[in-house]
């Protein structure tokens, strides 16, 4: 994501940007070149507005940027897809990164895995829902996105640290 924001910088610095569940490396790097920046949580955090992903209290296509790094596979993933369409501005950019076992064809999800246990059996971690296979393409598009990926791959990879195989989903209108 860092790598992409960098080379990219021209397709989002200056610009209104919405970022969920911000983490530190990122926050920092977005509140210094956006025009605007409200960092997003379902929780009371410090520097950040409280907004459920599935039901975003914004006015449709505020946003130009939109950056949402592992947090669709904690929610009901369709219902925020379509609200992260909603708020974004034509022209504007959603930067999605989730988990994803590239080779399964479909994700993986268990509505009978409810407790914290079932979903750490299931999912690997207890407050995830799925496990997102290669239809989270389909998944963005179905939302109204126009995707684009970016894999991590070499040399990049040795260079800047990344995870071989890690993809960034980038979704326009």
């Amino acid at each position: 994501m860092v790598l992409w924001l960098k080379r990219n910088e021209a397709r989002w610095a200056g610009r209104r940007v919405l970022h969920f569940a911000p983490d530190a490396s990122i926050q920092g790097l977005l509140r210094l070149k956006a025009g605007s920046y409200i960092g997003a949580d379902i929780v009371e955090a410090p520097g950040c507005q409280v907004l459920d992903i599935e039901c975003l209290a914004l006015e449709a296509g505020c946003v130009d940027v939109i950056v949402c790094s592992h947090v669709l596979e904690h929610v009901d993933d369709r219902k925020a897809l379509a609200e992260l369409r909603r708020v974004l501005a034509p022209e504007g950019v959603a930067l999605i990164m989730v988990p994803v076992i590239h080779g399964w064809p479909l994700s993986y999800e268990n509505p009978d895995a409810t407790s914290a246990a079932d979903r750490l059996q299931h999912f690997g971690q207890d407050d995830h829902l799925r496990f997102y296979g290669d239809d989270i393409d389909d998944r963005i598009v179905a939302a109204g996105f126009t995707l684009n990926k970016y894999t991590a791959q070499e040399p990049d990879c040795q260079h800047y640290g990344l995870i071989r195989g890690d993809t960034l989903y980038v979704a326009t209108l």
